[in-house]
């Protein structure tokens, strides 16, 4: 059967597998879909949104399978989260796969905005990543200042040339979500206290996968 239901291919950045996918070209396979992520599909109000969420659901099998060259209806998810643990029940969290019942042997993150899908993969023992994409335009909300930079990078931020704040206050937030992503413990009220410029965390160009102008991407890669 062919699974080829999205277009592009993983490349290889920072020791991290990264793809990025624009929803529509994505076909959606409601039957890959486990009890607990049907039931979570048929709760969205509109068919848009019921369809964007299998097709992101979609993409992040076929992308964890072309790593193991698996077939990606094959793959059992295992979510994590760390309010309810890891296991096929859940429908949310960080995704995970099992074959043949194995957990395949990467950390893999995901993050969606406006019609794209930025999927990342990281295969060192023990390593935990986060990756995250971000609409430029949509940083710009008062109170964003107060809410997600620290002290420094306010500092930073007013030296810089008016045009260039916005992209930055973009980078920033990226940066910030995909280290919280790693870290496996969410925001939680910290946004201000996480150092975007710690070590492991790294911007993703946007030509290296695809990416139009007008989006921001990061990826963090912790370990232990």
């Amino acid at each position: 059967m062919n699974h080829r239901l999205m277009t592009g291919e993983p490349v290889r950045f920072d020791g991290v597998a990264l793809q990025a996918v624009q929803l529509a070209g994505v076909t959606p396979e409601p039957a890959w879909l486990n009890g607990p992520e049907t039931v979570r599909a048929e709760r969205f109000a509109t068919a848009e949104l019921r369809r964007d969420f299998i097709a992101r659901r979609t993409a992040v099998r076929i992308f964890a399978a072309a790593l193991f060259d698996l077939d990606p209806a094959g793959l059992a998810p295992r979510y994590s989260c760390p309010e309810h643990g890891t296991g096929p029940e859940l429908d949310h969290g960080r995704p995970g796969f099992a074959a043949q019942g194995e957990a395949l042997p990467i950390s893999l993150s995901s993050s969606s905005r406006r019609g794209w899908l930025l999927l990342g993969a990281a295969a060192a023992p023990g390593s935990r990543l986060g990756v995250d994409l971000e609409w430029i335009a949509s940083v710009g909300f008062e109170g964003f200042d107060d809410l997600v930079l620290s002290a420094a990078e306010r500092q930073d931020l007013a030296a810089l040339p008016a045009a260039e704040r916005l992209p930055r206050r973009a980078r920033i937030w990226s940066r910030k979500e995909a280290w919280s992503k790693a870290e496996g413990s969410g925001l939680q009220g910290r946004i201000s206290g996480i150092d975007s410029a710690a070590a492991g965390i790294v911007d993703i160009p946007n030509q290296l996968i695809g990416l139009p102008e007008g989006f921001v991407a990061a990826q963090a890669v912790q370990s232990g």
